[in-house]
């Protein structure tokens, strides 16, 4: 995977947390209908799980060339890269410190071609308070 270009950098949230290097393949969706089809769209999330502030990598090919593409999580955009002539992409995205643990989708969507691959990334702390207001210790339910 080549990196976006070099006079054209995404756009990335800044992080509290380190990443650990763990590589995830996604399902992968066609856009523009409600029918999911396959397409040459498709992404890699380093790390795909985390606590909430993880900076996640994301790295995706098969978009159309020098194509701005959106990076979602739950839906939300986060941040933007742009491809290369070959439609490949380097970006990074911050869960945010709302998420709660367990699954959440992360997402890029090309902004001109509408193409959408689709991975999920795993919230998982190990909070003595979930979200800081109880009194009793929580744990995401499994931790691969």
């Amino acid at each position: 995977m080549r990196p976006a270009a070099p006079n054209r950098r995404p756009r990335t949230a800044s992080c509290l947390a380190g990443s650990v290097a763990v590589v995830v393949f996604v399902t992968l969706l066609g856009a523009g209908d409600a029918s999911a089809r396959t397409s040459a769209a498709r992404i890699q999330a380093v790390p795909r799980v985390g606590p909430p502030t993880t900076n996640a990598s994301l790295g995706g090919s098969g978009f159309g060339s020098s194509e701005v593409v959106d990076l979602l999580f739950d839906g939300s955009r986060l941040a933007t890269a742009t491809t290369d002539r070959s439609g490949a992409f380097t970006g990074h995205l911050c869960v945010p410190l709302s998420a709660t643990p367990g699954q959440h989708l992360v997402a890029a969507r090309g902004e001109s071609s509408h193409l959408l691959a689709e991975g999920e990334f795993l919230v998982w702390t190990d909070w003595t308070k979930f979200h800081l207001t109880s009194p009793t210790r929580e744990t995401t339910p499994t931790r691969p």
